[in-house]
């Protein structure tokens, strides 16, 4: 993009900013429903960015995520001519050569492409994906507008553990990606090939010589929304029996395969012929197998209420973005995980546990790789669908077994022996050293020399509530003492004209003690009240 235009891009991007009530950076963090309106407003570009956002708990607070997940594509569909001419572009084709018919109208309208029915010379029905005129350079140049923003205002999201600058950088890796239909192509290949001895799961198979970064052409694939579930019943199909299939896919996906859907919400998922069908492909997930066996890890911390398993997944799995305190990390887990450890496995709220979990995560500085906040909202998003075909059938029951099943596969022998032949050797190593060290540490003691290191932690509001506790026991023994003074001077001989500080009736003087108790205790009272510890 040309200098002038981007510079009056910028304009309109603060402009409309302003006009939402978003003049001050740091009170955007409190306008999540202004910040949205922003993003509409503005375009392709910002909503793609929200969209991708509301999948990103490590990176926006729960308001935003909420805010952004209704975030919609409202954009107009490009003219037919400007589509034709792109196909023919790309496929240096007349579009009549190709296609035996081509629907101008499209069936769907995104921020990035737009979806036409078509059907090939040889009869077969395709959908055909197509790219927005102008619509990568004009990502790429807002991309670019919003790094040296970031640069320049240093504003960071509400509890974000990365750096704005950084944060910037990866959503705009993530549009380039998406920008690519070579790679969503390589998607459906890579799925299709991984599921192919899984009978009840289907892909759209890829038309390769149709298909260029800017255009994909794949199968059409009739069948009903997995959503639709009266037509589903009404067409024979067992609920139970698709939410079962559906959730077993699912964890083969993420455990065995490593490569899953990062976005299999009811719009991309239908049922037809007996199949689950998967039908976008644009957001996918990949999992090394180390990370599989540190998720694996993760799982079966939380299913059976390890604190240092989970602990230590937690500091595996993670990316430091600072000081990380081992220390003052593990007991801020024990207090997460102990909400949840009397919890029936069923009752156990997944996208609720996942979300203070990576809350814990931030606040001592550790960002989650963008695999496993994507897992972690696929999982939420298959939950919610499983949830709602067969309330009876609970995603957590699938997944613990299946994670004990794949660590026993896991296990290898000859590496668990090398390993452990590894231990024995440092042990015995050190095992001669330990007469040696026992005999300085006797010496230590003897000659006054030994030293302990003590380190507390979370101690300052313990100490604290002592305090308040000795301040009210301070000022009870106070109002006892008044009191006390007070009967005693009442009790003195009457008639007497004591002249304390001015005072000629002793009564009088008595009164005033008993009333400053009593105002005293009230007060002290009100204080116990008002801290909710009676």
């Amino acid at each position: 993009m040309e200098k002038g235009k981007e510079i009056k891009r910028l304009q309109e991007i603060m402009s409309v900013f302003v006009k939402h009530g978003l003049k001050d950076g740091i009170a955007i963090i409190n306008k999540p429903a202004q910040v949205r309106a922003a993003m509409e407003e503005l375009g392709p570009t910002f909503i793609k960015i929200g969209q991708v956002l509301s999948m990103r708990p490590d990176i926006i607070s729960q308001p935003f995520i909420e805010e952004f997940r209704n975030l919609r594509d409202n954009v107009k569909p490009e003219s037919f001519e400007d589509i034709k001419a792109i196909i023919e572009h790309e496929l240096a084709k007349p579009l009549d050569d190709i296609f035996l018919s081509f629907e101008s109208e499209p069936i769907a309208c995104a921020s990035i492409a737009q979806v036409h029915l078509a059907e090939l010379k040889n009869g077969e029905r395709v959908v055909v994906k197509v790219q927005r005129p102008k619509i990568k350079d004009m990502m790429i140049s807002d991309i670019n507008i919003l790094r040296r923003m970031a640069k320049l205002l240093k504003i960071t999201p509400q509890g974000a553990v990365m750096d704005p600058v950084e944060i910037i950088d990866e959503l705009g890796n993530t549009l380039k990606t998406e920008l690519d239909f070579l790679n969503e192509a390589k998607n459906i290949k890579t799925f299709a090939e991984n599921n192919k001895k899984v009978k009840y799961i289907k892909c759209p198979k890829v038309f390769e010589r149709y298909t260029t970064q800017s255009l994909l052409v794949m199968e059409y694939i009739e069948g009903i929304k997995i959503s639709d579930k009266k037509q589903l019943e009404k067409k024979g199909y067992y609920l139970d029996d698709i939410a079962l299939k559906l959730a077993n896919n699912y964890m083969q996906q993420v455990f065995i395969d490593g490569f899953f859907h990062g976005d299999p919400h009811p719009g991309n998922i239908i049922i037809t012929e007996d199949t689950i069908a998967y039908i976008d492909f644009g957001m996918m997930g990949t999992l090394s197998k180390s990370m599989r066996q540190k998720y694996i890890s993760l799982l079966e911390g939380i299913a059976t209420g390890n604190i240092d398993t989970i602990t230590n997944a937690v500091l595996r799995i993670g990316i430091k973005k600072g000081n990380v305190n081992p220390n003052k990390l593990r007991p801020q887990i024990e207090e997460f995980y102990s909400y949840y450890a009397y919890l029936p496995i069923e009752e156990m709220d997944i996208p609720e546990a996942i979300d203070e979990l990576i809350k814990v995560c931030r606040r001592n500085n550790i960002a989650m790789p963008r695999e496993i906040t994507m897992l972690a909202k696929g999982i939420m998003t298959i939950e919610s669908l499983i949830s709602d075909l067969s309330p009876g059938i609970n995603i957590m029951k699938i997944t613990v077994p299946f994670i004990r099943r794949l660590k026993f596969e896991e296990i290898d022998l000859k590496q668990d022996m090398t390993e452990q032949l590894e231990n024995l050797y440092l042990l015995s190593k050190q095992g001669l050293k330990i007469p040696l060290r026992i005999g300085d540490l006797v010496n230590n003691a003897v000659e006054g020399k030994l030293k302990v290191k003590l380190e507390h932690s979370n101690l300052e509001k313990s100490v604290g509530e002592l305090n308040k506790m000795i301040n009210r026991l301070a000022f009870s023994v106070i109002v006892a003492g008044l009191i006390v003074g007070s009967s005693l001077i009442i009790r003195a001989e009457p008639g007497k004209d004591l002249r304390i500080l001015g005072i000629s009736n002793i009564n009088l003087l008595g009164l005033a003690g008993y009333l400053g108790a009593a105002i005293l205790g009230f007060w002290l009272l009100i204080s116990i009240i008002r801290s909710g510890r009676i």
